[in-house]
């Protein structure tokens, strides 16, 4: 391509999104996007771990209802009760603080009520800047993506990243740096993408050891926040075939990453949950990858569509690898099985980086 762009053709498709960034401005910037929504009934959704901080930020604004009852992966049963609660309150408004659970509960509420969220996120989790929403039923998660889940706002204060440890701070950010480089040559990329993931290569580049050195240093924290933001528009526009954090576990036949599928094929996730303290029984990881690809077969029959044969691709996580649930992460093992799609309509799903919860 040449630097004026002649003979430059592609589409990009981006989601609306409004986004507030400064430090020390969480609590400022909030009570300004309720009284810009007209919002009267307000929902606060945080850990248990994470309501001090969200008390401190909500300070400012009338909470009709404090909502903590938060778990890994968004189980169906408590998306279901908080989705009740919300009803019952007249709810107009759902505020999320902290990370990827405290996000997918508002999801899972907003997927089946319409109800707009306010993302106030306290990791580097990611899954305030997408549309992909997640639920577990018996230790099976079933993603998918809908623009009711996209928060209409996300608010990044990076004084509220700083309680994250060392260990669990550097862990993330280098994630967001791998998403930053599978943005430059992901499927369906474009110089919109590359352009953001470079530019939150940059940042993290530069945050990351400062983070290592002083884990209270303000502006570390902003550049890590900044890119980390960055990496999930590269990601988010530009979906990718092959999952990331983890260890990969490779197949005889490993997708092409490089291809860009047609519209009759697409990338899945199946899950699947175990003992952490197993992690290095071989025979009871391929046990547990069986049962995640078996989770991607029965999402994809159930979407009318079929696996790819030999398509699959492993990834192990644990607690310092996976950004889904950073602020109350499982203690389970996840197995996670990315796989491609074959049929009609398969060319809209596309599994998308960690952010799935």
């Amino acid at each position: 391509m040449s630097g004026t762009g002649a003979g430059r053709t592609f589409e990009h498709i981006t989601l609306g999104q409004r986004v507030l960034f400064g430090a020390g401005k969480a609590a400022e910037h909030l009570t300004g996007e309720i009284k810009r929504l007209g919002a009267r009934n307000v929902m606060v959704i945080s850990s248990a771990r994470e309501r001090p901080e969200a008390e401190k930020v909500t300070a400012g604004i009338n909470v009709t209802l404090s909502y903590d009852d938060v778990a890994p992966h968004v189980p169906l049963h408590k998306a279901d009760t908080a989705r009740d609660a919300a009803i019952r309150n007249g709810i107009d408004l759902l505020v999320s603080v902290g990370g990827g659970s405290a996000t997918g509960l508002a999801k899972a509420i907003a997927l089946t009520t319409g109800l707009p969220i306010l993302a106030v996120p306290t990791t580097y989790a990611g899954s305030e800047a997408t549309n992909v929403w997640g639920l577990t039923e018996a230790a099976r998660k079933t993603t998918g993506v809908d623009d009711r889940v996209l928060p209409v706002t996300v608010i990044y204060d990076a004084e509220l990243t700083l309680s994250l440890p060392r260990e669990l701070s550097i862990a993330s950010g280098l994630n967001a740096l791998a998403h930053c480089i599978d943005s430059l040559w992901a499927p369906r990329t474009d110089p919109i993408n590359q352009a953001l993931a470079v530019e939150g290569i940059r940042a993290l580049n530069d945050a990351l050891p400062v983070i290592g050195r002083n884990l209270n240093d303000l502006r570390g924290r902003e550049q890590a926040l900044y890119g980390a933001y960055l990496r999930v528009r590269g990601i988010r526009d530009a979906p990718q075939d092959m999952p990331c954090p983890g260890r990969q576990m490779e197949p005889s036949s490993r997708p092409n990453p490089r291809r860009r599928a047609p519209d009759n094929t697409g990338t899945l996730f199946g899950w699947a949950f175990g003992d952490a303290a197993r992690e290095d029984d071989g025979k009871y990881v391929e046990e547990l990858q069986r049962v995640a690809l078996d989770n991607a077969r029965q999402t994809a029959e159930a979407k009318g569509l079929t696996v790819e044969a030999g398509s699959e691709v492993f990834a192990i996580l644990n607690a310092h690898e996976t950004l889904v649930e950073m602020d109350t992460a499982p203690d389970s093992l996840v197995v996670r099985a990315t796989v491609h799609l074959e049929g009609p309509g398969a060319g809209k799903l596309h599994a998308e980086g960690p952010m799935n919860g």
